[in-house]
């Protein structure tokens, strides 16, 4: 019979006799003594049973069963024999092995699960799971990406390294490509259907910005989708509809108003693009807070803007204008323009020159103030292309290299080597077997350390990987089959 106010009940007892280290630990004598006091005689047949099993597994408790009717002189048992408790112990002992068995391939199988439904995830956003193998040295090709149009008016390399977006010079297609870097899988496209100028990448690789002559296009730089647009205010673009030639208004450097440049501040905020309105209003570099969609003009009179760059640390935007028209024997007027950001006023004019059949070039050196721009220079009776470097915000000039040069003019990432591109030899017009060439020099010394040709092809953009790992450079092919695009991959020295 149960005490209805304490829960101990002889078949409890029974159950933890089935211990006796339970039992026997704490106080066997006390323990004993309030079980006596606790039960009248309906319940003398339980506790014989309790004393019997304690005699048959202990031989000591048998003093304790023959003292049953004295409480007081029960003592407390000093010894017990460990056997029994092993016999009990190892079936429990068994199934722990199991229980933690059991666990571990449970384990193991989530752990496959997790890792599945990752790789699963990754294909489906067109990720890679490993990287590029580290480079070893100059030039060795580590995959291309062929295009059916030729000809590049953009390259760039996503700043995570993961994404290079590409566009076309042909207008028939007008389309920018996207794809894995290191694989030149998972080709995606956004189809632009107008003249495509330039492209760049945001600073968290998210997006594209794709630069037309009437538009700022931002897509989705995984997926392709077009996110927003930005155009000039109507105010400062009426004339734009107002006898402008086709030709002039899909082809910005043909002489018709439009976008040239674009370029993304350091921390993402803002995009800047130059815009020549035509005439005697002149260019402009147009800084979108992206946030607000606030505009900001930053006037330059005269010549259009061709270049654009946003120094690393994000305090200045240098510009450079150029000459539309001018004898190839002479340089043209053209100078390069540096605003300060935060208080949007101009802190420096350098003019420099430049040659017809020559785009003008301005970059920012990483982690510096010093610029690169493609100059000219007096040789012997004329000019000739020169690479200026100077500080953007003093003009000082600290270095004049003379070379051929055209079009490219880049950084690495870390500021150690300046690459470019030399003219394109044009003794085979029709055919151009002999193409041109992409130079890297090392900065700390200014020498040549590689030269990157293809006998037919003819480089029109190049890109380091943010990584400064690999270089990407868009080219067209002069074949037997036509002209394509492929845009190549390869190594640098680190």
């Amino acid at each position: 019979m149960q005490n209805p106010e304490n829960g101990f009940s002889p078949w409890l007892v029974e159950q933890q006799i089935e211990h006796p280290a339970t039992l026997l630990q704490h106080g066997e004598a006390h323990l004993i003594h309030h079980l006596q006091s606790m039960y009248d005689q309906d319940n003398s047949a339980a506790i014989n049973r309790v004393w019997t099993r304690l005699a048959r597994q202990r031989p000591q408790t048998q003093a304790l069963a023959q003292e049953r009717q004295s409480p007081e002189s029960i003592a407390p048992v000093k010894h017990r024999t460990a056997h029994p408790i092993q016999r009990k112990r190892e079936p429990r002992q068994a199934n722990a092995f199991v229980r933690h068995l059991s666990l571990l391939v449970a384990v193991l199988v989530v752990t496959l699960l997790v890792a599945s439904l990752t790789l699963v995830f990754s294909l489906s956003r067109g990720g890679t799971i490993t990287d590029m193998p580290p480079a070893s040295g100059w030039g060795k090709v580590v995959y291309a990406q062929t295009m059916p149009d030729f000809g590049f008016n953009g390259l760039a390399w996503s700043p995570d390294s993961q994404r290079v977006a590409a566009s076309n010079r042909a207008t028939a297609t007008n389309i920018v490509r996207i794809w894995d870097a290191t694989t030149g899988q998972h080709l995606v496209t956004v189809p632009i259907h107008d003249f495509v100028a330039t492209i760049a990448w945001s600073p968290d690789s998210q997006q594209v910005a794709i630069l037309t002559p009437q538009r700022i296009i931002i897509a989705d730089g995984r997926t392709g989708h077009v996110i927003r647009t930005f155009t000039v205010p109507s105010q400062s673009s009426a004339f734009i509809s107002t006898g402008v030639a086709l030709l002039s208004s899909r082809v910005p450097t043909s002489g018709g108003p439009g976008f040239r440049a674009i370029t993304w501040s350091p921390d993402g905020s803002q995009i800047a693009a130059s815009y020549y309105f035509g005439g005697s209003t002149g260019s402009s570099v147009l800084l979108w807070k992206l946030q607000t969609g606030a505009l900001v003009r930053l006037p330059v009179k005269g010549n259009p803007i061709e270049g654009i760059s946003w120094s690393s640390d994000g305090k200045y935007i240098a510009a450079d204008t150029f000459q539309q028209t001018g004898a190839a024997a002479s340089p043209s007027e053209c100078r390069v323009v540096v605003w300060n950001v935060v208080t949007q006023q101009m802190v420096l004019q350098k003019d420099t020159g430049s040659l017809p059949g020559v785009n003008v070039v301005v970059a920012w050196q990483p982690g510096t103030q010093n610029l690169a721009q493609i100059g000219v220079v007096k040789a012997g009776s004329g000019y000739t292309t020169a690479i200026l470097i100077f500080n953007g915000t003093t003009g000082k000039t600290l270095k004049k290299l003379v070379v051929p040069v055209s079009d490219v003019l880049t950084w690495s990432p870390d500021g150690k080597y300046l690459a470019y591109t030399s003219p394109i030899d044009y003794t085979s017009p029709i055919t151009m077997k002999k193409g041109n060439t992409a130079q890297i020099l090392d900065a700390s010394n200014w020498s040549a350390v590689y030269t990157y040709k293809n006998d037919n092809h003819i480089i029109n953009e190049l890109a380091w990987s943010p990584n400064g790992h690999y270089i990407a450079t868009g080219e067209t092919v002069v074949g037997n089959n036509g002209i394509v695009g492929v845009v190549r991959v390869w190594t640098t020295l680190d």
